[in-house]
This record gives C-alpha cells, sequence and structure tokens, in this order.
C-alpha cells in the first residue's frame, strides 16, 4: 500500500486480502477515498450468525471472501470530506449513500437498525462534521489546528443546564463557591485545554455525576441522547447541581483549591512532569 502509485495500485493491493480489517484512508492530487477494509467470508443466508450454528452440515461452511468492490466504500464524496474516528461505516461524511445492513447481516460485530443515521456518529465524528460540514473551504493552518482540536460537544448541553439549574435555585444558595464555579463555565470556550480551569470542573464533574446517578445517566451526555435531555427539568437540574457541589469537594480535597488549571491535573511524567491538553472522558479530537 505505501508503494502504490495511484488510487488503481492501491486497491489492487486491497483486493489480495492480505489484511483482515481496518478503516483506511486514502488521498492524493485528485481523490479521497475510504473503505471499510476486511476479510470477511460469504455464509449462508437462513442462519443467525451472531449465535452457534450447526457444525456437522456443510450449509454452515464459509465461502470465499467477499470481493473489495462490496466493502462499504466512498470516492470522492459531495461533502468533500471523510473522517475516520471510529464511527460507524455509513457516517464517513455526509450523505454516504452507505446502508448500516449491507454488505451483510452478519458485516458487524453488533446488528445495527436498517434506517441508522448521523446519531451514530460519536462525539469525534460529531466535531468533525460540526467543522467539515460547513460549505466553505478550509486553510491548511484551519485544519491543522482541526487536528489539535480539543472542544467538548457535550459541553454545549451541561454548561447551559447548569446555568438553568443554579439561576433556578436562587433561594436555595449555601455555597458560594457555586457561583464563581458557574462564572468561569459560563466564559468558558468549552475546550480542554491546560490552562482552563472550567474544564477542570467539568471533568471532575463528569466523574461525580458518574459516581452519583449512574454510568448510564451520565452516558446521555456523550451520545447523542443529550439532545433530549431537559435542561429546565428540576430532576436534571438537582442532578447537575449535585454533581457540581461534589466536583468542587473533589477538586479542592486533591489541590487544596476549586479553581485549578487542567494543566496541573492532566500531566506526563517522564524524565520531567509535562501539563496535557485534551482528554479521554468526553471525547475529543486531540
Amino acid at each position: 500500500m505505501i508503494k502504490a502509485q495511484n488510487l488503481k495500485e492501491f486497491k489492487a493491493v486491497l483486493d489480495q486480502h492480505l489484511m483482515p480489517k481496518w478503516n483506511l484512508l486514502y488521498s492524493d492530487a485528485e481523490n479521497i477515498y475510504w473503505v471499510h477494509n476486511g476479510t470477511v467470508a460469504r455464509r449462508a443466508e437462513g442462519f443467525n450468525w451472531r449465535k452457534p450454528v450447526p457444525g456437522w452440515t456443510k450449509e454452515t461452511e464459509w465461502g470465499a471472501f467477499l470481493p473489495l468492490d462490496v466493502y462499504p466504500q466512498v470516492l470522492n464524496p459531495a461533502a468533500g470530506f471523510l473522517q475516520n474516528c471510529n464511527n460507524p461505516h455509513w457516517v464517513v461524511t455526509r450523505n454516504s449513500g452507505l446502508k448500516p445492513l449491507e454488505p451483510a447481516n452478519y458485516y458487524l460485530q453488533s446488528l445495527p437498525n436498517s434506517a441508522a443515521g448521523e446519531e451514530a456518529l460519536n462525539t469525534r465524528g460529531e466535531r468533525l462534521f460540526q467543522v467539515l460540514g460547513q460549505n466553505r473551504k478550509f486553510t491548511l493552518d484551519e485544519m491543522k489546528d482541526l487536528a489539535t482540536d480539543t472542544y467538548l460537544v457535550p459541553a454545549e448541553v451541561i454548561v447551559p443546564l447548569l446555568a438553568r439549574a443554579y439561576a433556578a435555585q436562587a433561594k436555595q444558595r449555601t455555597d458560594s463557591r457555586l457561583g464563581r464555579a458557574i462564572e468561569l463555565l459560563k466564559a468558558w470556550d468549552r475546550r480542554s485545554r491546560r490552562e482552563s480551569v472550567a474544564y477542570t470542573l467539568i471533568h471532575f464533574w463528569g466523574a461525580a455525576y458518574e459516581d452519583q446517578f449512574s454510568a448510564r445517566k451520565f452516558g446521555r451526555f456523550i451520545s447523542q441522547e443529550r439532545k433530549k435531555i431537559d435542561i429546565n427539568s428540576p430532576e436534571e437540574q438537582n442532578m447537575a447541581m449535585a454533581a457540581l457541589k461534589e466536583a468542587l469537594d473533589r477538586v479542592e480535597k486533591l489541590f487544596g483549591k476549586t479553581e485549578t488549571p487542567w494543566g496541573e491535573v492532566n500531566v506526563v511524567v517522564r524524565g520531567g512532569q509535562f501539563p496535557m491538553d485534551g482528554n479521554a472522558m468526553y471525547g475529543v479530537l486531540h
């Protein structure tokens, strides 16, 4: 693949089925191309291939590998971009034309909804659709910036929820730290930069929320289910504020102060201590 001089040669290598999986992106001066590569054998219809099948009949023997041309792939999409952030194949670009159940209903590890669309994107994919989906050209510097982007898509719901919750609980305020936290969050650029105090609060907020109310409830914020969260709901607001109070307690206990830059929390220690930006909890590009 590395030695291929053009797309035809690149695809010819893939058609030998020497590599059992992996999404692959290709580009040259004229093309952008993506393929959900694999070595998937033909299997007989009439069996549930997600369960054990009879081993005593020739009908369940695997056939030849599917040819390269039936694997999910896109060449020069109208949207002008391809992205690969561990998302399902049909959301590799906007309006990809790919179908969730093709090339076979046993192709993916778990059976997707036949009508699945952009709601299947993870937060990194969402961010790329958000940026690259704009109908404009991008400069090289903008693309370099995007490669190290730390913008949190979930913050688009979390911050307004906390702001509404704080405003709604005006008569119940007994913790002066909360007002300052909300002030920082409102002014935040929603990026997990090393100098960001607000992101430290959101990071510990997420951990506290998950501990207090379950991984499933927190998981709504890092999936597109977040769009269904009613930020005016007293129940949602109460949970959000409880998690914020716990987050402030944790930050203060660990660092002796509530306003702690993320670079003091997120560090690499190797021959020295180095502050880092980005995060894994919410799924950002960098």
